[in-house]
């Protein structure tokens, strides 16, 4: 993940627990005006979003961004391990598949809780599968009339 997008997502999180929940609807809504026709999808977005449970996802999408930082620092510290002692960090010595199958191994053992991140993407997949649906039956309706 692109360092750009880390520090992006820690920033919005930050104003999102900061800002009350008045001003974040009001930001919303000064974003869509310059959305132009497609604003009513994207309320209809948002709206299927909050139905879905968007405590929930936001509780999940945190708790995946945190284990997604530890593997990432776990990745970093392998990265450097030079175990045989030839001065050449392990993982450039590897195959692109051995490489590969290290890192996932190191991400698996790396994550705290596996039944819960698990649970966490559940529960996103199942935001983003509403969110989707709410938007084809909009457009669906949309269309028909």
């Amino acid at each position: 993940v692109s360092p750009l997008y880390v520090w992006l997502l820690k920033w919005l999180r930050k104003i999102y627990l900061l800002l009350p929940t008045n001003i974040i609807q009001m930001l919303f809504g000064v974003a869509l005006c310059f959305f132009g026709g497609t604003y009513v999808a994207s309320l209809a977005a948002v709206e299927a979003f909050r139905q879905m449970g968007w405590r929930q996802s936001f509780e999940d999408a945190s708790y995946v961004f945190e284990q997604m930082v530890l593997v990432k620092d776990a990745s970093e510290k392998d990265d450097k391990v030079d175990a045989d002692g030839d001065g050449v960090a392990d993982v450039d010595a590897l195959t692109p598949t051995d490489l590969a199958q290290r890192k996932v191994t190191l991400a698996m053992l790396t994550v705290d809780e596996p039944g819960k991140l698990k649970k966490a993407f559940g529960g996103l997949w199942t935001a983003y599968v509403g969110v989707v649906a709410t938007l084809r039956f909009e457009f669906a309706r949309t269309t028909a009339i």
